[in-house]
């Protein structure tokens, strides 16, 4: 009796069942539990995962990327893709140690910065709530603040990827 109370527990809680994007329990439970880490620390990274990190303890805390991409030819790094979110991807750029990371959203992702900018945002809401923090003007698709290691790139007006880096 305890065995198909267990068995139907997991069911509902849908651990044991594709959703309707054939995403299993343990694709939905890595999503929830990378969701729970949305805020974006500019400079740092995530609280789970911070800029400077070796990529094994990536590897350790996070698990196989869906994707492992490998770019530039002078000083290839692996770009290591996690899917956070239905709406969300985080790219861990990495050679031994982790240099950029990179939030793809949408407007229904839950990441954001510590200053509240999120996706989807309109660029010119962006800059007021980073205004002060120096010349930020890169082109119509791009706001930089180097200074504080972070980057927002939108498409249509509209904010469509933050990059988290080393501050120079």
């Amino acid at each position: 009796m305890l065995t198909l109370a267990v068995l139907s527990s997991a069911n509902l809680l849908g651990i044991n069942s594709a959703d309707a994007d054939g995403n299993t329990g343990t694709a939905r439970v890595l999503g929830r539990y990378l969701a729970q880490d949305f805020f974006l620390h500019a400079g740092i990274g995530l609280k789970q995962v911070r800029i400077g990190d070796k990529l094994t303890a990536v590897l350790d805390r996070w698990g196989a990327p869906i994707t492992i991409q490998f770019v530039g030819s002078d000083a290839p790094q692996q770009q290591l893709i996690y899917q956070a979110e239905r709406d969300t991807q985080i790219i861990v750029s990495a050679l031994e140690t982790v240099k950029k990371i990179t939030v793809i959203g949408g407007p229904a992702s839950s990441y954001r910065t510590l200053r509240g900018a999120h996706f989807g945002m309109p660029l010119h809401q962006v800059a007021l709530l980073y205004r002060g923090l120096g010349d930020n003007t890169d082109s119509n698709d791009t706001l930089a603040y180097p200074e504080h290691g972070i980057y927002f790139e939108f498409n249509r007006g509209r904010l469509a990827s933050i990059i988290l880096v080393n501050p120079k």
